[in-house]
Order: structure tokens, then sequence, then C-alpha cells
């Protein structure tokens, strides 16, 4: 017994990316994994987001996303005809953070990279306490009865179990953003949350992944669009 653990504590995360290859269903092979983050995030975010892709090395990667609104932003919005409604949450301002427009380039283009993979996609962001057994209640809800584009298994866009790419991307594709990312998808009821024991906790207290403090009105938004620039 003595030895047995010490083996498992030496190849556990090995054993357990095999088990979850040979389980019956979607394995992970068939699925795109990524923990994201910024160039410039708070210290404990970037511990986090270590100590996260040494749960299983083979399966998790990293990928940077948008601080705020730049040129490739810009031209993505531009080359697939989005805008920003002038009714955005509500019309509770006319402004919009150019944290929050970086956040849903991010998102869209994590939902292209799904799209063109043609297989089932994990958004993870770096403030997320995703442990081992996560990875396993994941897997669990990729071949559960699920039938929403996206499970949420975590608050906001923490942890997000992409099902159906196209039919997210779709929705935004030449129309126009009326809400943030997490209220956008929940209001058009493509979302699912998942609650108990698969729900992954966030970190506490630390601070905000977005260093950004620019706002921009929404008119200029969508004329930088138009004219595929930003501002000097």
């Amino acid at each position: 017994m003595k030895n047995w653990w010490m083996l498992y504590k030496a190849f556990g995360v090995l054993f357990s990316f095999v088990m979850l290859q040979s389980c019956n269903g979607t394995d992970t092979t068939d699925t795109i994994w990524r923990v994201v983050t910024t160039t410039t995030p708070d210290p404990a975010r970037q511990a986090n987001v270590q100590r996260i892709l040494s749960l299983n090395p083979p399966l998790i990667h990293v990928m940077e996303g948008n601080n705020g609104f730049d040129i490739d932003c810009v031209l993505y919005f531009s080359e697939n005809g989005i805008r920003i409604s002038k009714s955005y949450y509500n019309g509770e301002s006319s402004t919009i953070h150019a944290g929050k427009l970086g956040h849903w380039c991010t998102f869209l283009r994590f939902l292209e990279i799904v799209q063109e993979s043609g297989k089932i996609g994990v958004w993870i962001e770096d403030d997320v306490l995703l442990e081992l057994n996560d990875i396993d209640n994941i897997m669990q809800v990729i071949n559960g009865d699920h039938t929403k584009a996206e499970v949420r298994m975590s608050g906001g866009d923490g942890v997000v179990v992409v099902k159906n790419a196209s039919q997210m991307l779709q929705l935004v594709k030449n129309h126009e953003m009326t809400d943030p990312v997490d209220i956008f998808y929940s209001v058009h009821d493509m979302v699912e949350t998942v609650s108990g024991t698969s729900f992954i906790n966030k970190m506490e207290n630390v601070k905000s992944g977005i260093t950004t403090t620019i706002q921009y009105p929404i008119d200029h938004v969508n004329q930088m669009i138009q004219m595929r620039t930003i501002p000097d």
C-alpha cells in the first residue's frame, strides 16, 4: 500500500491523464483547454496560472488575452461586422471600458479556435482555483447531456465549457453587442450553469486581470471599428 501511494504521488498527473483519455465518449484529444491571462496580471494570478498548468501539462495551455481595445480587436470586429449597441448594458452608460472590449475580443478569438478545430473548448480564467479532480468533473460535463451551447462551471466566465462555438459566434457576427460576455449569452438562453460539487471556486481579494482604465464613448468605438483605426 505504501509503495502504491508513493507511485501515485509521483505519477498522479500522468495517471489521471491516461484515465481521462480512456473514458467513454469524448476524450481529452477531442477538447481544447486554455487558461486565459494577460501580459500584466497580478503576481498571484501569475502563480495560479503556473499551478493550473502543472495539473496536466499535456492538456492545458496558456492563451494571452487582450488587455484593452487594441488594433487586433478593432480589425476582428470590423471584419466580422460587429458593433457596440448604444443601449449596451441597458443603456446605463454612453461609454464602454476598453478592458471589457478586450475581454470580448479574447473570448471570440477562443471561440474561433474551438470552431476551427471542430472540438469542444474549455475556457479557464487565471483566477480560477482549478484542481486535478475538477478536470474529471469538466470531462463529465463534456460527456453529459447538457444541450446548451455553453456550460458554466464557475462564477461569471471563470470556467466555460463551449459545446457549440459556431452557434455562439453566429449570434455575435454582423450584430450588435448589447451586454458583457457573461450576460449576453445568458440573455440569449445559451447558457447552463452547474451547481454543487462540480462548481469551481475563484480566488478572493486579487487585483483585476484588466489593468487599463480607459473608457471610450460607444459612438467612438463604432467609428474606430468602421475606420479600422485606434486612438494614438
